[in-house]
């Protein structure tokens, strides 16, 4: 097609295979960076249970001031939660 001029076919043909091959590269980037995150969730895991674990632990310590657990690290909430209604508690 030598009657396109500004776009021309000779000039972009070849980047076809160009940007297939990066377009395969991504792909398969994408699919080991999957691989790598479900890894990590593996291993993250078990850290979330020894997290959970030593919470109940030190909530168990400072029952009557839950507070203290943000000198561990642990967000504490003062915001009194809400009765339930009578209706929540026959479900």
């Amino acid at each position: 097609m030598k009657a396109i001029t500004s776009h021309s076919w000779d000039n972009n043909g070849p980047r076809i295979a160009k940007g297939l091959e990066y377009h395969k590269q991504a792909e398969d980037l994408k699919a080991q960076s999957d691989l790598t995150y479900r890894k990590r969730d593996l291993e993250v895991d078990e850290v979330d249970e020894s997290i959970k674990a030593s919470r109940d632990i030190l909530l168990g310590i400072y029952r009557d001031n839950p507070k203290e657990l943000s000198q561990w690290g642990f967000s504490v909430s003062d915001t009194p939660r809400a009765a339930k209604k009578a209706s929540e508690t026959t479900k």
